[in-house]
């Protein structure tokens, strides 16, 4: 019997959470190829890469933007490196001078020893938005609040697009296929997941895990295959993904620029918690 201290908590989402100062190991096979240079940096890992906003005196904060190679959003990590209050309560970002603005979610949280303002909800290719961009603004309402600057990102943005081609060549996902998408593939039930699918050995051994999987959704929305492109560390965990996957995950399918319903391998990243554990 499991006690109920243990009963797992699943999480499924489309951006690893991770803090983009630490960097992971690379996938296997050639490591994909990207340059930046001051002020930006471009870092990847097993499981994203992320383009940076390297700190300055007047802003003690370094700003990553991580994107899972074949994933559909974006994540924008304001990481606390000085003193300075993180801002709270982002709801949108501004693009000048472009103008535009995206709605946001935000919680700040710690992550190690530093405190991370977690920003959700950007499109994968915001990226592209960044090259002609002069500034980011994170705003409270229709409060304007911190001001990012986006000077020099050009090469950055170019570095980070080579850094995400490669490693989605490495999962045998086309990110160009994709990106022409109407609409990319999307799970209606969290990928058929429930608490009791964690496994027991796994629950015992205090084991967590993360694990990214890419799944050929069909037009039907169904799974067509599975197969594990970065792996959590712990060959149960990673079995158990895609087999829970393959039994039960529903999807709304891709859709084509004319609307219509296609057959497309996509990427969904999968983190097994346990309670009391980070």
């Amino acid at each position: 019997m499991v006690r109920r201290s243990l009963i797992p908590v699943l999480a499924v989402a489309l951006i690893a959470p991770l803090a983009a100062t630490a960097a992971q190991p690379a996938p296997a096979g050639p490591a994909p190829t990207a340059a930046a240079g001051p002020p930006w940096q471009v870092d990847w890992g097993r499981f994203y890469c992320s383009l940076i906003r390297l700190p300055a005196a007047d802003r003690p904060f370094a700003a990553a933007f991580l994107a899972v190679p074949g994933g559909d959003s974006t994540q924008l990590l304001l990481i606390q490196m000085g003193a300075a209050p993180l801002p709270r309560g982002v709801t949108s970002i501004l693009l000048q001078p472009a103008g535009r603005s995206y709605d946001v979610r935000s919680q700040i949280q710690l992550r190690g020893t530093r405190r991370v303002l977690a920003i959700s909800g950007l499109p994968y290719e915001f990226r592209s938005e960044l090259t002609d961009a002069t500034e980011l603004q994170l705003r409270a309402g229709s409060e304007p609040g911190l001001r990012i600057p986006m000077d020099q990102a050009r090469d950055a943005v170019a570095a980070h697009r080579r850094c995400t081609a490669g490693i989605a060549q490495q999962w045998r996902v086309d990110e160009a296929a994709l990106a022409a998408l109407r609409q990319r593939p999307a799970t209606t039930n969290f990928l058929g997941y429930r608490p009791s699918d964690y496994p027991a050995r796994a629950i015992w051994s205090r084991t967590q895990g993360r694990v990214i999987l890419r799944i050929t959704v069909t037009a039907e929305g169904r799974p067509a295959d599975c197969a594990v492109v970065a792996t959590s560390g712990n060959a149960a965990i990673d079995e158990r993904s895609c087999r829970v996957a393959m039994a039960r995950a529903r999807f709304t399918p891709g859709l084509d620029a004319a609307g219509r319903p296609v057959t497309i391998p996509a990427v969904f990243t999968v983190t097994w918690r346990l309670p009391g554990m980070r």
